[in-house]
């Protein structure tokens, strides 16, 4: 056969993931691998040689493949522009996914709940000649090595613990659909999506990543959402958090700052703290483990998720691009209540489950009398 009668094709994919059902992220469409889908022979005959070389610990062939399309299942190499909203999709589904379980654990008490990590949603991209291409090029950013299809195995990482399918929040997804569209604003945009890279990256599972590392990548994404000065980093980020996150029933404490008396939400705090713990373990100073709990068993980088997961909503709620029940249901109750001037936000923290989580850490007002609820 010809060269001219060979044909290039690229496939991108998440092996680990186990999808439940296809999911919608802007123009990328992730599916579960169904040979049954792909009429074209060569195509898939050429796939399922590929797949055969994932496996779990046991040295069996998984079945948890999810395919990455962008625009139609053609296959196609994808050009600059698409590969980089490839790149967004997937730190689109590891947020939407690790968030709602982050807070599920917190709320509950249970630690035992635990959230899926960066290596769920590990990425392969390879591209071949077919038809019978039995080789595979594994690369990474500095280095390349060529072998062959049916020698070479690729195992399930030991942090991906569990092959439950993936469920992330709809509503988010649908939000990061919308922000997508060329017609909204660039900047926004890209500083969300380089931030939840950071926030990817500061899931990542194993022995070779401790905690003061994953620290500093998500205050990385803090910097990036928040557009971070170049000085007083730790104040700026408290008054950030202080006029995002506060809530009527916040409580409050009073701080002192170079012989100051401040005083903030707890939220606030906890956000100065963050960033002055960050600040040591830049500057190498000592940092024990105890240092990094926040209450009993929850430590600063959980409560980050919680904080970051807030302010991503919130910035997508400010662009349009989500919160239509919090929207319809204010539209509804602000003829019969006085104090409207924040109903679309109330309705938002409340179906959103951000209250929930603030009273978990102690950071509003705990719902024990009728009164309250009533008043809720």
């Amino acid at each position: 056969m010809s060269k001219e009668d060979k044909r290039r094709i690229a496939v991108a994919i998440l092996p680990w993931v186990n999808l439940s059902q296809d999911i919608q992220i802007g123009p990328i469409t992730l599916w579960s691998w169904d040979p049954s889908k792909i009429q074209d022979v060569e195509i898939k005959n050429q796939l399922e040689h590929f797949f055969k070389i994932f496996v779990d610990r046991y040295g069996k062939i998984v079945t948890t493949i999810a395919i990455c399309s962008h625009g139609k299942p053609d296959f196609h190499i994808l050009e600059e522009k698409e590969y980089n909203e490839l790149q967004a999709a997937i730190n689109i589904l590891a947020f939407s996914s690790i968030c709602p379980e982050v807070k599920r654990g917190v709320c509950s008490n249970n630690n035992s709940i635990a959230p899926p990590n960066a290596e769920h949603f590990e990425f392969f991209g390879q591209k071949f000649t077919i038809p019978d291409d039995g080789a595979i090029v594994i690369s990474t950013r500095n280095s390349m090595s060529w072998d062959l299809l049916d020698k070479i195995h690729i195992s399930k990482p030991w942090g991906v613990y569990s092959s439950c399918p993936i469920r992330p929040n709809e509503e988010l997804i649908g939000a990061f659909n919308l922000l997508f569209n060329d017609s909204l604003n660039i900047e926004v945009r890209e500083r969300i999506f380089r931030s939840l890279e950071w926030f990817r990256f500061a899931h990542t599972e194993g022995n070779n990543v401790s905690d003061d590392s994953r620290l500093i990548m998500m205050s990385t994404a803090f910097e990036i959402l928040l557009d971070f000065p170049e000085r007083e980093k730790s104040i700026y980020f408290a008054k950030q958090i202080e006029s995002k996150l506060k809530k009527d029933k916040s409580i409050s404490e009073t701080r002192t700052y170079n012989n100051k008396q401040y005083t903030y939400t707890k939220a606030a705090c906890w956000a100065y703290d963050f960033y002055q713990l960050r600040s040591k373990i830049v500057h190498g100073d000592l940092f024990r483990p105890e240092d990094g709990l926040y209450k009993d068993w929850i430590n600063y980088n959980i409560v980050a998720d919680l904080v970051f997961w807030e302010l991503v909503v919130k910035e997508l709620f400010e662009k349009g691009c989500l919160g239509e029940r919090a929207r319809k249901w204010a539209e509804e109750f602000r003829p019969h209540v006085k104090d409207n001037d924040n109903l679309e936000e109330f309705f938002l923290d409340w179906y959103m489950g951000f209250d929930d989580y603030h009273r978990a850490l102690g950071w509003m007002e705990p719902l024990t009398s009728k009164s309250q609820i009533k008043e809720i």
